[in-house]
């Protein structure tokens, strides 16, 4: 499941969520420390703890916002 909230440089956190090694407070708190998106994790907490439940496969699904911010201003090259 590709989880558009979290970049690729955060799936070690969806990782470490999915193996259980951190809980849902654990994963918010790096989410806030790590990302620059804002959004608000514990809105789908119970989505996320079914997915471990379940054993989904969690993914980061998009590109840092920042590194996203320097393509549009100087280009892919």
């Amino acid at each position: 499941m590709i989880f558009e909230h979290f970049s690729v440089e955060m799936q070690s956190l969806l990782d470490d969520f999915s193996c259980s090694n951190i809980n849902i407070e654990q994963l918010c708190e790096g989410y806030k420390a790590i990302g620059t998106e804002g959004h608000n994790i514990m809105a789908y907490k119970d989505l996320l703890e079914h997915a471990r439940v379940a054993e989904v496969r969690l993914h980061g699904g998009f590109i840092p916002r920042t590194y996203a911010r320097t393509v549009m201003r100087e280009g892919r090259e």
